[in-house]
């Protein structure tokens, strides 16, 4: 029980943090990180985007020697960064909010320590599946955190 505990404390910790920045100067959020890279604003979609196909589509999969797949990775990406155009950033912010809170909830309900699924043909348990998003968080939160810092924001 205590490494479901870490486990969604550790996924928590991206929320924090989106709340934090909240009431930062917009501009600053929207901009490229570097040339060529997503804002601030892109990658909270981006990291929604997959918060939501967890939430929706893979979480309710997972029982026992369950075979899942992951969707196409560049066509979920390439849906994240045409919803951002398309929307402001407090909307994307707080789609983020609702929904990794939702996803929380949902791994609070449904953790299984004994689970085994498979996704691609490899073992899976819920431990390991959420390991991937928390190292995913902690790649683009140090992405987002050094150009808040960058611009001294941070």
């Amino acid at each position: 029980m205590a490494k479901n505990i870490q486990a969604i404390r550790d996924f928590t910790a991206l929320l924090y943090w989106v709340e934090s920045i909240k009431d930062l100067d917009e501009s600053i959020l929207t901009r490229p990180m570097k040339e060529g890279k997503w804002s601030i604003k892109e990658v909270l979609c981006h990291i929604w985007f997959w918060d939501q196909y967890s939430l929706e589509t893979m979480v309710p999969q997972m029982k026992e020697g369950a075979k899942l797949s992951f969707v196409d990775i560049q066509k979920l990406n390439d849906q994240a960064g045409d919803y951002a155009a398309q929307f402001d950033l407090p909307h994307i912010i707080e789609q983020f909010i609702t929904t990794r809170n939702q996803l929380i909830e949902k791994w609070v309900q449904v953790w299984d320590e004994e689970l085994t699924f498979f996704i691609s043909n490899q073992p899976y348990n819920q431990e390991k599946y959420l390991s991937i998003f928390i190292e995913h968080d902690l790649h683009h939160f140090k992405q987002m955190d050094n150009y808040l810092s960058k611009h001294k924001l941070r």
